[in-house]
């Protein structure tokens, strides 16, 4: 071998040992929620929209809401707190429009003053399980406002919804254990009824691991039956910092598409939402 292409694979061996985890070698996504690793502050962005199409095409109705929030996380393991520190909801929509502010002063004449107010500063009992496994929220109903609670905000005041939108943070793999760079695994969701989704199954795969961030594709359950006349699916990115063993980044993609009889008359769903969480 020529010594300009024995240096190159040199090059190549040392890049891989230095940058990070080479195809095959394990890493641990482990979660590490005890004493002095917390507060974390997370941004949450979430856009969703919603349309309803009565057979043969013509629109029904279309409703949008977007969502942008800082939460934080405290305690330690098996109990933490989480409250969000802020809060803007915009919503347009046949049952409501309106915008939400938590910087600005309360308005009891704002629907979603009246709905999302409530949310802000309130502190949530999180416990939790075996490889960071949400086991339960506490806090939601004492402060649910009667009323609509259009789309992903009614979500936030139901417990298991509340915990299938807030699991990542804490846990990607609940089954614990290490994984290899390309391997997958599968990954239980509840429902979220504000969003038309079902529980559902994800399959997160291991793309590549370097210093402390393991990147994570997120796909839907090829082996996925989601019943008939309705289709659904959810695409994505994740980091999970290892060293920190909490969640750095999330963006997904979910989509869903239905059939609905309201009083003899067929509609068509359609649903996507846009979410995105960041540590701070």
């Amino acid at each position: 071998m020529r010594r300009s292409a024995w240096l190159a694979c040199v090059a190549v061996i040392a890049a891989l040992c230095v940058g990070g985890a080479a195809r095959g070698q394990s890493v641990s996504l482990e979660p590490k929620l005890g004493p002095g690793r917390f507060p974390a502050r997370f941004t949450y962005l979430a856009h969703t929209g919603l349309q309803s199409v009565k057979a043969g095409g013509d629109m029904k109705d279309a409703t949008e809401a977007s969502m942008e929030a800082t939460f934080e996380i405290g305690g330690q393991s098996p109990e933490l707190t989480m409250k969000f520190t802020s809060m803007k909801v915009t919503f347009s929509g046949s049952v409501m429009e309106g915008k939400f502010d938590s910087k600005n002063a309360a308005d009891d004449q704002n629907p979603l003053d009246l709905v999302c107010r409530p949310l802000v500063g309130h502190e949530l009992k999180v416990k939790v399980g075996a490889h960071g496994k949400i086991e339960s929220v506490e806090g939601l109903e004492e402060i649910k406002a009667g009323g609509v609670t259009p789309l992903q905000i009614g979500d936030l005041f139901d417990a298991n919804a509340f915990r299938a939108m807030f699991q990542p943070v804490l846990s990607l793999r609940l089954e614990g254990g290490e994984v290899r760079v390309g391997q997958g695994w599968y990954y239980d969701v509840g429902s979220l009824p504000g969003l038309g989704m079902k529980a559902r199954r994800y399959e997160l795969t291991l793309r590549s691991a370097a210093g402390d961030a393991a990147e994570i594709e997120i796909g839907p359950d090829p082996e996925a039956k989601p019943g008939e006349g309705r289709e659904e699916k959810t695409t994505g990115k994740a980091t999970w910092d290892t060293k920190r063993g909490l969640l750095s980044k999330l963006e997904t993609v979910s989509e869903a598409r239905w059939t609905v009889d309201q009083g003899g008359v067929k509609m068509q769903m359609a649903t996507q939402s846009i979410v995105k969480i960041e540590r701070k």
